[in-house]
């Protein structure tokens, strides 16, 4: 294990593309010469050529999709295999930097390493069988957990809610759905020009976020507007998950944090949050620099001169089986995610997913979208243009005023 830890990256003095590659050259040579082999052999050049993948999937893949899970147990192949993985990922994570592991990184590594676990100890129909009784088993919980007048709430969230909503949720964030949801419908009937929306704050203090949950109805432009209303009050996106029923209602799920990395639970700051997106969803026209134009930086990509970061834009339709997936690296700002969201509203198309990353000042992030018929961009003029436009939105150099 030792040997791993000190080779994984001695590939980035190596001539090659992926560092990884490099290394693993140079691992394979050291145990011919130190003559390793079996099962040690094995291990070694196992987490050498792997020790990225682990976090790269945690960070940038959607773990309440079983074909990701199905996908990374086929990399890993053994429990032991990946329980060595987890505690690689760990050491190499916190030697990078006293910041690169927090508790809501780690929670997604526990999330993948969980699900991943229980995906090799019982095979693929097993686990898929598992997971529908973990559902049935959670709306019971769920339902015990609430008062007998939001019963009939409880069946109806979870019948009209896709199934992977539900996947390692624990039954108080579900109650928390269910009373945002009630709470939401309460707000519209009673709303002359039935336009509402209810917020609910979860503070997780341990991981150093915000969990926002808002419910609202499916509108052009939505998340574009609430990523602008986050940005107005320079409040980071962690990650992001977007739910719609099939009665019409959206649950998106936010986890947020300040520009200190702590939770969002100042009063005011929520209160401010939640005036300006009212004032965005009711607005005949929709104008972010009115709300952004207080940070100069907010709608422009920022350029440090100090710290070089490659930025990077890529698009494929290979990545994933029913939607087009889009990769970003770049320096880090408030108001990136409006943006990377604004490109592809202004292509009507729509976000499904997201995983957001952000690493020492870099944001390292996948949006997973699809047409309106909720299919793959098909059209190759336009993957090529996406790509073009999002390589130009993070490579912007900021002019000066």
């Amino acid at each position: 294990f030792y040997l791993a830890v000190i080779l994984h990256d001695t590939g980035r003095a190596e001539n090659v593309r992926e560092h990884t590659d490099g290394s693993a050259i140079l691992a394979a040579r050291l145990c011919n010469r130190l003559q390793i082999q079996g099962a040690r052999r094995r291990l070694i050049m196992f987490l050498v050529d792997n020790h990225l993948t682990f976090w790269r999937t945690a960070t940038s893949r959607n773990l309440d999709d079983p074909e990701v899970i199905a996908e990374f147990a086929a990399i890993v192949k053994t429990p032991a295999n990946l329980d060595a993985l987890l505690l690689f990922t760990y050491i190499d994570s916190n030697g990078t930097a006293p910041d690169a592991w927090n508790g809501w990184k780690e929670s997604l590594m526990l999330q993948l390493h969980t699900a991943t676990h229980a995906f090799l100890d019982s095979g693929r129909e097993q686990y898929e069988k598992k997971l529908n009784a973990d559902r049935l088993a959670l709306r019971k919980e769920v339902t015990g957990l609430m008062r007998e007048d939001y019963h009939a709430d409880v069946r109806k969230h979870f019948d009209r809610m896709p199934a992977a909503a539900f996947h390692f949720r624990q039954a108080a964030h579900i109650v928390t759905q269910v009373r945002t949801v009630r709470h939401f419908l309460q707000r519209e009937s009673e709303n002359k020009d039935g336009i509402a929306f209810n917020v609910k704050w979860i503070d997780h203090p341990d991981r150093g976020n915000t969990e926002m949950v808002i419910v609202t109805r499916d509108r052009p432009l939505l998340l574009e507007k609430i990523c602008c209303a986050l940005a107005s009050e320079q409040i980071n996106i962690l990650s992001a998950d977007f739910f719609t029923r099939s009665d019409g209602v959206v649950v998106n799920i936010f986890r947020i944090c300040t520009t200190n990395f702590e939770p969002v639970s100042s009063a005011e700051t929520r209160k401010r949050f939640l005036q300006t997106f009212d004032k965005i969803l009711h607005a005949e026209k929709f104008e972010p620099e009115k709300y952004l134009k207080r940070r100069a930086n907010f709608l422009k990509a920022r350029n440090d001169h100090d710290i070089p970061v490659p930025v990077r834009a890529y698009v494929s339709n290979e990545l994933h089986p029913t939607c087009t997936t889009v990769e970003i690296q770049a320096l880090d700002r408030i108001g990136l995610l409006h943006d990377l969201f604004h490109t592809i509203n202004s292509h009507d198309l729509e976000t499904v997913h997201a995983r957001i990353s952000t690493e020492k000042g870099v944001a390292m992030d996948t949006l997973y979208i699809t047409e309106a018929n909720n299919g793959k961009v098909s059209d190759p003029a336009l993957l090529e243009q996406l790509e073009q436009e999002f390589t130009e939105l993070i490579g912007r150099r900021e002019q000066p005023e």
